[in-house]
């Protein structure tokens, strides 16, 4: 939905990049504008920051992914809310509700671990007991979960039977597994970014600083909140941290298989008070000790930047040669199926391709290595050819398709044949210099 507006236009993985960073900036801003009002006006700049340069936001930010909206989201609905329950305005109620639809569009199941604290305080609460404002976020969910709802009827016989595929999807399904405690610990340095079936060995060894880092944000915040408490802000604080605590919870302890992306909207909330305990850090009484609090409060901020943004550098860095790799990919399929529908079949290390495979408008099937024997290629399978037309292509990078990938592409509706001799194969872009010039570049 979201890459929509340009995947129509411009299918380069290039453009839709671009696209996603743009939107994610714009998104940034609109998020945390309504906390200027809420809290004291240095805190949204300041939670905007820390979470803007946090290393996986800045990773997944530009990728087609739902996390980072749901958590720009997330914040979005509950400072417009607190906006309109201080200073009532249909256009206020209007843009809380609509803010709460994004969230249950882009990640309906999430969307409740979000936005559910936010009803259930503002019903038990009655300082923000307003019926208007509950009744848009209501309101907005509702609308959000509907198109998910549709699908869940048309595609898979009702949602229940959609849940429960979702829960067996991923590898291990769902179940307490306290083995992630330790896992997420070891993601934070960049390797590997999704993890894993195994043991937590698997993600590598304990970053120091990454988990010193990890550990001071929830005291961090804790401190914030109690702050805030002193203020009379205690309801915008568990606003925050609620929704942040369940969402974290969830992905700590229920998946088996983990990454930093889907803990983004719990940092989106939970730099909050962060930033309040920060900025409140500034207006300490005492000379000396507003001396002492400051230098504290700079030091936090260097430290996190220090640690965050080379990090992301190196991240970025990494994956340039991949990326790059996926762009070569999508315009050599491009090239060639012009159009027309298209699947790919392959082994092992599709998944690392299948985002150029997207991006040339193909679909991707693969199996495990054992399956066959081939040497590494990918064939293209164009829908509606003659059975003696040239249909499939060698191209570089991707794994060769199997007997069985073959049978379950007919069944399908592909065809496809052997190249013919004479037609030009794509360059091997896997020995391709960065700094060479290529055809697809």
């Amino acid at each position: 939905m979201l890459a929509a507006p340009v995947a129509i236009f411009a299918p380069g993985l290039t453009v839709v990049r671009l696209w996603f960073s743009t939107l994610s900036s714009v998104g940034l801003v609109a998020a945390y504008w309504p906390w200027l009002r809420v809290l004291h006006p240095g805190v949204a700049p300041v939670a905007a920051l820390l979470f803007s340069t946090t290393w996986f936001t800045l990773y997944f930010g530009p990728g087609v992914m739902p996390n980072l909206y749901l958590g720009l989201a997330a914040v979005a609905a509950v400072g417009m809310f607190l906006r309109a329950v201080d200073s009532p305005r249909w256009w206020r109620s209007t843009l809380c509700g609509a803010a709460a639809a994004l969230a249950a569009l882009v990640r309906p199941t999430d969307s409740v671990l979000a936005l559910a604290p936010l009803l259930v305080c503002g019903l038990a609460v009655p300082r923000l007991r307003r019926a208007r404002e509950l009744a848009a976020v209501a309101a907005g969910l509702i609308i959000g979960w509907v198109p998910w709802l549709v699908e869940a009827y048309v595609r898979f016989g009702g949602p229940l039977t959609r849940l429960r595929n979702a829960e067996t999807a991923g590898p291990g399904g769902l179940s307490l597994d306290l083995k992630n405690l330790l896992v997420y610990p070891r993601l934070l340095d960049g390797r590997p970014t999704y993890c894993c079936t195994g043991p937590p060995s698997e993600a590598g060894p304990i970053p120091w600083m990454f988990t010193a880092w990890l550990t001071a944000i929830p005291v961090l915040a804790l401190l914030g909140v109690l702050v805030a408490a002193r203020r009379g802000q205690l309801p915008e604080m568990v606003l925050v941290g609620l929704p942040a605590v369940l969402s974290t919870g969830f992905y700590l302890l229920l998946p088996s298989f983990t990454s930093l992306r889907f803990l983004l909207p719990a940092f989106a909330l939970i730099f909050l008070p962060v930033a309040a305990l920060l900025v409140a850090s500034l207006a300490v009484g005492r000379w000396w000790a507003r001396g002492i609090s400051v230098a504290l409060a700079v030091a936090l901020l260097l430290g996190h930047l220090t640690l965050m943004l080379p990090n992301a550098r190196g991240e970025f860095a990494v994956d340039a040669p991949g990326r790059k790799r996926q762009i070569l990919v999508a315009a050599a399929l491009r090239s060639h199926i012009q159009g027309r529908p298209c699947l790919v079949v392959g082994i092992g290390a599709g998944n690392r391709l299948l985002p150029g495979v997207s991006g040339a408008g193909c679909s991707a099937v693969q199996t495990s290595p054992q399956a066959g024997r081939r040497r590494p290629e990918a064939r293209a399978c164009c829908r509606g050819r003659p059975a003696g037309s040239t249909c499939r292509r060698q191209l570089p990078g991707v794994l060769a398709g199997t007997a069985d990938q073959r049978a379950a592409a007919a069944s399908r509706g592909l065809r496809s044949t052997r190249v013919r001799t004479g037609i030009r194969r794509q360059p091997d872009v896997r020995n391709v210099p960065a700094g060479e010039p290529g055809p697809y570049r």
